[in-house]
């Protein structure tokens, strides 16, 4: 068995290799190193556990956690199962759709799915959140996530009895990831400001949208005559609490018919890193 977890830049490295043998359901790392280290293999995860003592990574590059399984050469009945529960289409099921275990915990785990633009990998077209219950075997499909349904699908979760930091990671792990990329950042540049430095305008403005060292972007997709759209995101203000980002389309269908039109106010706290918008406001 090897593994290996990677975290910021190179030196945020965690490890384990080792021979195993598997005696009565129960797996026995070979190497002694890993004496305290537990292994358990399920239809569709693997797990590894060991106490805070025995470290192997480096900061956030730990190689204890869950490892679900997300592709298989052959045609897993635990993923035929959840794909059809969250009616994946078949050309995404192949390699263009990821499954991330939000949390495992009373039998019950707490999944994301992401699938892919084919074109372009980096291009995330649907994300859903799926709670398996690994007693009855069955799937809890809770709902798409998308502008409009988030508030929905964390109100759902909520229900369930999920805390918040488990509702936002579920709704929001692009958002989440690049506030983990920017503190890593921090972390590894002998020059940064401090952990615990309110967020700049410029390091919301990429938690935010993804687009990095700017605070606005625009995206023009208007024709040779000028006439169409342009995409607009910018910071419109900031604060000692969050910095406000303006995402609105810059119409123009004449000389005389041009317009905007508001798509989003985006809010991100300076001090947590954690993303709002104008429709998670009930």
């Amino acid at each position: 068995m090897e593994v290996n977890v990677t975290s910021g830049f190179a030196h945020h490295i965690g490890s384990m290799e080792s021979d195993f043998t598997i005696a009565s359901g129960k797996v026995k790392l070979l190497n002694e190193e890993y004496n305290d280290v537990s292994v358990i293999f399920a239809e569709n995860r693997l797990v590894i556990d060991y106490p805070d003592s025995k470290l192997f990574g480096g900061h956030n590059a730990e190689p204890r956690g869950t490892y679900y399984l997300f592709k298989s050469s052959i045609d897993s009945p635990f993923l035929a199962k959840l794909y059809d529960a969250a009616k994946i289409e078949p050309s995404y099921r192949e390699g263009f759709t990821d499954i991330w275990t939000v949390n495992a915990d009373q039998g019950k785990q707490l999944l994301l799915l992401q699938s892919y633009n084919a074109i372009n990998r980096s291009n995330v077209i649907s994300e859903q959140v799926v709670v398996y219950d690994e007693h009855s075997k069955a799937f809890n499909v809770i709902g798409e996530i998308d502008t409009v349904n988030r508030r929905k699908v964390a109100d759902h979760l909520k229900d369930l009895g999920y805390p918040e930091d488990l509702e936002y990671l579920a709704t929001r792990k692009a958002e989440f990831d690049r506030y983990q990329e920017t503190m890593m950042k921090r972390f590894d540049n002998e020059g940064h400001p401090g952990l615990e430095a309110p967020l700049s305008e410029q390091e919301a403005f990429f938690i935010a949208t993804g687009i990095g060292r700017v605070t606005s972007h625009a995206d023009n997709r208007r024709n040779e005559d000028n006439i169409g759209s342009i995409f607009i995101q910018k910071v419109s203000s900031s604060d000692g609490e969050k910095v406000t980002i303006h995402e609105y389309e810059a119409v123009r269908n004449g000389d005389d018919d041009e317009h905007t039109a508001t798509g989003n106010w985006i809010h991100v706290d300076r001090t947590t890193g954690r993303v709002k918008d104008m429709f998670d406001e009930k």
